[in-house]
């Protein structure tokens, strides 16, 4: 990766590398990173294709003044049958029909404010979602950034056949 990517100069961009000991989740490695010269640090699964825009993200999270933001992609599952609402007295309470629920998961690429990285442990193991949850505990401004264009997480060998297929026609 490094060898084929470099310092991201011929691409306009910063890339910092950091080399793990033992594994440390995705924001304790990043704590690793000695300086970091933006007041915002992105961080990004490494197994993802996707044609986000980042600038559109980025600039959502400013303008919001949230303390992070994690871009989502809409997961919509259809219910084969009527989902009945049934309180503790087995009384329903509700029916809906072959309802469609629709979820916002988790894409793997967020936003941070670099001073968040002062809540994450030095050489522990330490997860996104675990700095996520504590925001959420401390009423911190968390917000989702709707990817609507393509999004795939390649971490299963299908997947990543389909990945292969798809970014042919992809433009990124």
């Amino acid at each position: 990766i490094e060898e084929y990517f470099g310092d991201g100069s011929d691409k306009g961009v910063s890339i910092n590398y950091v080399h793990e000991d033992k594994p440390l989740g995705t924001l304790g490695s990043v704590k690793m990173v000695e300086e970091l010269e933006n007041d915002y640090v992105m961080v990004m699964n490494s197994d993802l294709l996707t044609d986000i825009d980042f600038n559109g993200f980025f600039q959502t999270f400013i303008r919001s003044g949230a303390d992070m933001a994690v871009a989502t992609t809409m997961y919509e599952v259809d219910v084969p049958y009527g989902v009945m609402e049934v309180d503790n007295g087995n009384f329903v309470n509700a029916l809906q029909e072959k309802p469609r629920y629709t979820y916002y998961s988790n894409a793997g690429i967020y936003i941070i404010k670099k001073e968040l990285l002062s809540l994450v442990p030095h050489n522990e193991f330490y997860n996104v979602t675990d700095l996520m949850e504590s925001l959420i505990a401390h009423d911190k401004k968390l917000i989702s950034f709707p990817i609507l264009g393509y999004w795939l997480d390649i971490g299963k060998h299908d997947d990543f056949i389909k990945a292969q297929e798809d970014i042919k026609s992809l433009v990124l």
